[in-house]
C-alpha cells in the first residue's frame, strides 16, 4: 500500500512540474536569480522563428528529401538563419546550438510522418510558449526556457 502511495504522489508530483503553473512573483524571482533578459529571450525566440520558417517553408517533400539530404537541408537552413542575424551584427556560434536545432528537428519534423501545418506548428507554438517572458509558466517550461537560454547564452557574440 506505501508502494502505491508513493507511486501515485509521484504521479501528481509530474503532472504538477508539467501543468501546473508558477506564482508570477515566483516566476520573476526565478528569471531575475538566472539572469533572463527580456531582450535575450525576444531575440532568441526570432532565432527560433526564422530557423523554423527557413526549414519548414524550403522543406520539398519526403518523396525529395532522404537520408543525406536531410541533414543537407537542414545545414542550408542553419546557415541561411545564422546569416540573416550576422547582417545585423548578432553572431551566434556554437555546436551546441546547432546540434540541439539539428536533433530538434529531426525529431519532431523531418522523421514525422504528418508535416501538416496543424501538425508541425505544434512545434513553434511549443516554443513561443516556452519563451512567452510574461506569460503563464509551468516548472517544466521554465526549465525548457532556461536550459536553451543559456545554450544560446554561451553562443551569443555581438
Amino acid at each position: 500500500m506505501d508502494y502505491l502511495k508513493k507511486k501515485i504522489k509521484n504521479y501528481k508530483d509530474l503532472i504538477e512540474y508539467i501543468s501546473k503553473p508558477m506564482d508570477q512573483e515566483e516566476l520573476e524571482f526565478l528569471y531575475k536569480i538566472n539572469n533572463i533578459k527580456i531582450e535575450r529571450v525576444e531575440l532568441y525566440l526570432d532565432f527560433i522563428h526564422t530557423l523554423f520558417y527557413n526549414v519548414t517553408e524550403t522543406y520539398l517533400g519526403d518523396d525529395v528529401v532522404k537520408g543525406d539530404d536531410i541533414k543537407k537541408h537542414f545545414d542550408w537552413c542553419w546557415d541561411k538563419s545564422i546569416k540573416t542575424f550576422e547582417l545585423e551584427g548578432i553572431f551566434f556560434l556554437s555546436d551546441d546550438l546547432y546540434n540541439y536545432f539539428y536533433s530538434l528537428f529531426f525529431e519532431s519534423f523531418y522523421k514525422e510522418e504528418d508535416k501538416s501545418d496543424e501538425n508541425v506548428n505544434q512545434l513553434i507554438f511549443f516554443w513561443e510558449d516556452v519563451f512567452d517572458y510574461r506569460g503563464k509558466k509551468s516548472k517544466s517550461d521554465l526549465e525548457s526556457l532556461l536550459d536553451l537560454y543559456k545554450i544560446f547564452n554561451d553562443s551569443l557574440f555581438v
